[in-house]
């Protein structure tokens, strides 16, 4: 058990002025209709407030584009990279303006303003992003204007922003997708609205053998997103899923020479597997006072459990350049430990079983007043944010390890003499955090001056 000392209290500011173009440079932002309440984004209503780079990936973008994965709907945005490790990016890799990509660790994931990663503050670490199927567009904040959201925002943020209820009448759909390496995918969708609100249910398989040999994966999600008009000023929008995930990608990678022999094999890959069960529910309350002042309140919860088996570590040796092999050996092994799919039978490994569960609460007011007679947009909010994680490790040296219910049975902690598996890491990690975020964009002629705190 590790104990982990407070965070510190982290206070960040900005101050930002830019040049408000002519209404004819943003047209194609303000096609967007930022005022619907059925389609909450979370960036300004006003996007000349936005200080600093930001991007909108529009529904009409999606429409025409059709994107497989996230990496084909933002891979037109400056600044973002994004490292792929599996053909439909279960995991997604994004780095913005240089930053490390690995699990989007420095840019903040979104759906209609709730976090996706595993545990933001904890374990920032992206395995899951919103499919497709479900987008109505994507907001990408890289400049300044992130000190509204947080944490993990060193890079950006990135919202995907969900599609609305029906408004008029039934509405549905269905969409049946077929490709190489036996993939195949089935999406539906069905709803019914009217002006005092709607409910839209929508379902979605993915599976497929992967790039690589032994690469299956089957993934499946279910969303039941309802929505009350509860006056012409007061909408209530609730949203429940669940999430999972079967695959056999497990960040096993190839030597040198391995590649050059077969840059499709996986030997471990039959043993090697990646779960995860994600159930998550969200709250929003908006309540237009006018149309200057809007407050929006959101509580949140997700409760994630991911485990991980894994055969090797190292491929080629290159976690020991100076003794690289360019061949890649299987660990925790009783006899042969050449990575072969018939040695890897034999061999044991690690088992990674964690849980996650976070919640959250937060209010939001934009407004636009004339303070000190300049015309100005104001967003002012806290959030409070509590997080519960476990990640245990198991190890063990034969083939009975491949079992994880075997390895909890007989793990004995480390050192002792005649373990058969090793119980190697047990972490609990709670997390309470408090942030305050305030923003004023004041308009001075051609001109905008954005300051900003925020304080975690």
């Amino acid at each position: 058990m590790y104990a982990f000392p407070k965070l510190k209290t982290i206070v960040a500011a900005v101050l930002f002025a830019n040049a408000v173009l002519p209404p004819l440079a943003f047209s194609e932002e303000t096609n967007i209709d930022l005022d619907r309440i059925d389609v909450t984004g979370i960036l300004p209503d006003r996007l000349e407030s936005v200080p600093g780079s930001f991007n909108v990936v529009d529904e009409e973008d999606l429409i025409q584009r059709r994107p497989f994965s996230v990496r084909e709907a933002l891979n037109n945005v400056p600044g973002i990279n994004i490292v792929g490790e599996d053909a439909f990016v279960l995991s997604p890799n994004i780095g913005i303006r240089g930053l490390d990509p690995r699990r989007t660790s420095r840019t903040l994931l979104l759906e209609d303003g709730m976090p996706l990663f595993l545990a933001p503050y904890g374990d920032p670490s992206a395995h899951y992003s919103t499919p497709l199927q479900r987008v109505n567009r994507i907001e990408v904040v890289k400049g300044s204007g992130q000190i509204l959201y947080g944490p993990q925002t060193i890079g950006g943020m990135i919202n995907f922003v969900t599609k609305p209820v029906p408004k008029n009448g039934f509405a549905g759909s269905v969409q049946a997708t077929a490709g190489n390496n036996d993939f195949t995918g089935l999406h539906a969708n069905v709803g019914y609205g009217g002006d005092q609100g709607g409910i839209m249910f929508d379902a979605l398989q993915n599976m497929g053998d992967g790039i690589r040999d032994n690469h299956e994966f089957d993934m499946q999600e279910y969303t039941l997103k309802g929505q009350l008009n509860l006056t012409d000023r007061q909408t209530l929008i609730a949203k429940v899923g669940y999430y999972k995930e079967d695959s056999n990608i497990s960040e096993t990678g190839l030597g040198e020479i391995d590649y050059a022999r077969d840059k499709f094999q996986a030997p471990s890959g039959k043993n090697d597997s990646f779960k995860q069960e994600r159930k998550t529910l969200q709250l929003q309350h908006i309540f237009k006072f006018d149309e200057t002042a809007k407050l929006s309140t959101q509580a949140y919860y997700s409760d994630t459990y991911r485990s991980s088996f894994r055969q090797t570590d190292a491929p080629g040796g290159f976690d020991e350049a100076d003794n690289a092999t360019g061949v890649t050996v299987l660990e925790r092994c009783p006899g042969d430990d050449t990575a072969t799919e018939a040695n890897a039978e034999t061999c044991g490994g690690r088992h990674r079983p964690r849980s996650y569960q976070y919640y959250g609460f937060e209010p939001r007011l934009d407004f636009q007043h004339n303070l000190f007679g300049i015309q100005s947009d104001a967003v002012l909010g806290f959030r409070i944010h509590n997080e519960d994680i476990k990640r245990r490790q198991f190890r063990g040296n034969d083939a009975r390890a491949q079992s994880l219910s075997f390895l909890k049975a007989n793990a004995e902690r480390a050192g002792i003499p005649g373990a058969v598996a090793d119980f190697r890491e047990d972490i609990r990690i709670d997390v309470e955090a408090k942030s305050y975020y305030a923003q004023n964009t004041f308009y001075v002629g051609d001109w905008s001056l954005t300051p900003g705190v925020r304080v975690e």
